[in-house]
């Protein structure tokens, strides 16, 4: 980690981002805004109600694919809104509940 001084304001840290800090934010989306919304009560690794809702009204993982496309579109534009590497967390977050419930799906024989 390297500190340099700003000549405006205290030391900036910079520090190289790493995978693991990644997951941890994913993991804080799934858990906390998830809990927030009340979505899940019991974590990433629990029962996400929403999702499981829209699941079965598309008759798919349609949704949450759509997640995807529309917070990398996000993401990419020139917005107000874009550029917000949140949105890169966020379609992380989509990704593992997709892969989750399609696994889910496989074990309950009940694939959409």
């Amino acid at each position: 980690m390297t500190s340099t001084r700003n000549e405006n304001g205290p030391h900036e840290q910079h520090v190289e981002p790493t995978f693991d800090d990644f997951v941890r934010h994913v993991r804080g989306q799934l858990d906390d805004a998830a809990v927030a919304k009340n979505y899940s009560t019991n974590g990433a690794d629990g029962t996400n109600t929403l999702y499981t809702a829209v699941q079965q009204m598309t008759g798919g993982h349609h949704h949450g694919c759509a997640e995807i496309v529309y917070k990398v579109n996000r993401f990419l534009s020139a917005g107000q809104r874009g550029n917000n590497v949140e949105d890169i967390v966020k379609v992380a977050s989509w990704a593992f509940l997709i892969w989750r419930h399609w696994h889910l799906d496989q074990a309950h024989g009940t694939e959409k």
